[in-house]
């Protein structure tokens, strides 16, 4: 109060000493709230405690702001929000991963990728074996089922010429 200048700031000096006899007053009744016999009101979870509880978590971004939309479907926090709720969780100390970070931890490296396109391929060519024995067996079968039918008919015949050698 003693750097205002009375003569520049006369409104600014009035309105400060009125705001200081208001707080005092507010002070010695033990302020506006003292009237009433309510209980305080237990804070009720918003988006932000949520997205930075699941971020906690290790969730992505995209996983966080799901889970909002699904329980605050008339909220407007997008994707920037989430992320800044990350960034604000980073600066407060606690120990969050980046969203690339996350990113990275999910995407396979190098040699599992190879392992499993090498596996893939091994999978392939094991069903390719698997169907040619298959179709081989499946030729042989019908090679000896023939050949059954075809000795059966010719015993058949020669049975047949006989029994007509017999009548005659």
């Amino acid at each position: 109060m003693q750097n205002l200048n009375s003569r520049k700031f006369p409104m600014a000096l009035a309105l400060a000493a009125v705001l200081m006899t208001a707080a005092e007053a507010q002070t010695s009744t033990g302020g506006a709230g003292a009237e009433t016999t309510e209980p305080p009101k237990e804070k009720v979870p918003g988006v932000g405690d949520l997205a930075k509880q699941l971020l906690r978590e290790g969730k992505t971004n995209k996983e966080v702001l799901e889970a909002i939309k699904l329980q605050f479907p008339d909220a407007k926090t997008s994707m920037s929000s989430v992320n800044w709720y990350r960034n604000n969780l980073r600066s407060m100390g606690e120990d969050v991963k980046t969203a690339r970070e996350i990113a990275a931890a999910g995407k396979p490296t190098a040699e599992e990728k190879k392992a499993a396109k090498e596996k893939a391929k091994a999978e392939k060519k094991a069903e390719r074996e698997k169907a040619a024995a298959e179709k081989k067996a499946e030729k042989k079968a019908a090679k000896e089922k023939a050949e059954a039918d075809k000795a059966t008919s010719s015993n058949s015949n020669a049975g047949a010429a006989s029994t007509a050698d017999m009548m005659a």
